[in-house]
C-alpha cells in the first residue's frame, strides 16, 4: 500500500502501472493532508510518495539521515542506518575546510545513491516573485541568494 497526498495521485497511477508490469500488486490510499501527515509521522506506511522541497539549498542532511534521528517524530522517516554515513554526517558539521567538507558530502551522496533509502522521482520548478525595486536578481540552481540582489537607496521603503 502506498500512501499519497491528494496532489500525487497521478504519480500513484504511474507507479501502479510500473509495478503491475513487473508482477507487483500495488494499491493506493489517497488521504487528506492532515490524515496523511499524521500517518506519515507515525510511520504507518509501507511506502510513501511525497514532494520534498527544502527551503535552504545549503541544508544539513544530519537531521534527515543520521540514524540517531530514527526515533518517533524524528526526521529519518525511512529509518535508514549506515555507520559510515553517520560518521560523515557528524564530521561534515565539524569541518571548516570547504574542499574537505565537499569531499565528505560527495562520499555521503555516493552511499545514499547506492543504498537508496529514498527514491527521488522528480524535481519541481520553483517560481520566484520579487518586486521590481530589487536589482541584480539572479536565480541559480541553488536558488536565490541575498548576495545576488540589492535595492537602490531611493527605492528603500523602510529606513
Amino acid at each position: 500500500r502506498v500512501v499519497l497526498g491528494r496532489h500525487l495521485e497521478a504519480i500513484g497511477a504511474l507507479l501502479r502501472d510500473a509495478c503491475k508490469r513487473v508482477g507487483i500488486r500495488m494499491s493506493e490510499a489517497p488521504l487528506e493532508w492532515s490524515v496523511f501527515y499524521q500517518q506519515f509521522k507515525d510511520r504507518k506506511w509501507e511506502s510513501v510518495c511525497l514532494y520534498n522541497s527544502p527551503s535552504d539549498p545549503w541544508m544539513d542532511p544530519f537531521e534527515e539521515w543520521h540514524s540517531s534521528q530514527d526515533v518517533p517524530g524524528g526526521n529519518n522517516e525511512p529509518g535508514w542506518h549506515n555507520k559510515e554515513s553517520d560518521e560523515l554526517l557528524v564530521k561534515m558539521r565539524e569541518e571548516f575546510d570547504d574542499d574537505k567538507r565537499n569531499a565528505m558530502f560527495h562520499r555521503f551522496n555516493r552511499i545514499f545513491h547506492e543504498e537508496q533509502p529514498f527514491t527521488l522521482l522528480v524535481h519541481g520548478k520553483v517560481g520566484v516573485l520579487m518586486n521590481k525595486r530589487f536589482q541584480g536578481v539572479q536565480i541559480r540552481g541553488t536558488g536565490r541568494q541575498p548576495v545576488d540582489f540589492w535595492v537602490k537607496p531611493e527605492d528603500v521603503l523602510h529606513r
